[in-house]
Parts: structure tokens; sequence; C-alpha cells
């Protein structure tokens, strides 16, 4: 499968990282959340912020 890097905007990214609770780097967590909640047609490694 094709992996991705995700733009995501600052607010959004900013929202999800409030509900980070675990352990997981921040990367991390918004990559598992684009990969389960986005639909997307590929694995994302990586999130950038804008």
């Amino acid at each position: 499968m094709n992996t991705i890097e995700y733009k995501m905007p600052y607010l959004m990214a900013k929202n999800y990282l409030k509900k980070n609770n675990s352990k997981k780097s921040s990367n991390e967590f918004l990559c598992q959340i684009v990969n389960e909640e986005f639909g997307l047609k590929g694995i994302c490694v990586k999130v950038i912020i804008e």
C-alpha cells in the first residue's frame, strides 16, 4: 500500500491533540486519526501541520 503525508490545518490538529491521552508522539497520534477516520487510499506516515 502507498504511504502518504497528510497536510492538516493547524486548528484541526490542535483540536485532535487535545484528545491525545496516550504516550504517543503528536505525529503518531495524528497519523492514527488520519488512518482510522479519513478513509484515504494509503497509510499516513507523517502529518504536516499548516
